[in-house]
This record gives C-alpha cells, structure tokens and sequence, in this order.
C-alpha cells in the first residue's frame, strides 16, 4: 500500500494519523466546484497486491528487526535472476464507489468547506484503509 509515499510492506495496519494526498485533493475538487454546482464525486478505491516471492527472505527480517533493508540494484538483479521467470502475481481489486455527497450526508456534514475539509479527508483515508 503506498499512503503518502509510505509504503507498508509487512501488511500490518497502520492507522493513518494524516489525510491521504489523493483523498485531499479529490475533497478539494469537490469543494472548489461540483459542491457549488450541486454535482458529486465518486471514488472507487483500487488495490494493487502482489505476491512477493523474491522479497520473501528479507521480509520476516523486516518485521521483526522493524529495519527496511536497503537492496542494492545489482543485488536486486541477482534476486530475481535467481528466481527462475518465477516473481509471482498481481492482483487487482476494486472497492465498492463511494458517492462524497452521500458520504458527508452519512457523517452529518451538510457542507464541506475549509474549516471541517482536513477531519473529513482523515475520516475519508481511514474509511478506505479499512475496506
């Protein structure tokens, strides 16, 4: 998961304690135009995963050391190299659409303006970590 060019790579949840940029940004949209307008925006969140056959010695060391190693290209190279066309899969999953009108309705913001935009991006990014 990459969250404000954080990447999470044990797959342990980390509450996030700042708005998602994206997320911030897409309010912000919202809140300069379509609010105006009466018009809505929808956000389908989109997860990409994928199995880390290469990474997987490095990884238990990772999460009980809490030190990311840093791989060096060339060694890189040679971890993949090593593999054999064997690196594993992507997977691809689309959350269900959520309308940000009807979400604000949901969490009693009537309208959304400077003043309530920062705690309802944070709301917004926690609802979409746990999806």
């Amino acid at each position: 998961m990459f969250q404000n060019d954080l990447r999470l790579r044990s797959g342990k949840f980390n509450q996030p304690v700042i708005p998602d940029l994206s997320v911030m940004w897409l309010l912000q949209a919202y809140l300069t135009s379509r609010q105006k307008e009466g018009k809505t925006v929808h956000i389908i969140p989109v997860t990409f995963n994928y199995e880390r056959m290469f990474e997987i010695r490095n990884l238990a060391t990772e999460m009980v050391s809490g030190d990311v190693p840093q791989i060096a290209f060339f060694k890189l190279l040679s971890m993949i190299g090593n593999e054999k066309g064997k690196l594993g899969r992507i997977f691809c999953n689309f959350g269900n659409p959520i309308n940000i009108k009807d979400y604000l309705a949901n969490i009693n913001i009537k309208v959304l303006n400077a003043g309530n935009i920062d705690d309802t991006a944070l709301r917004l990014t926690e609802k979409l970590y746990k999806e």
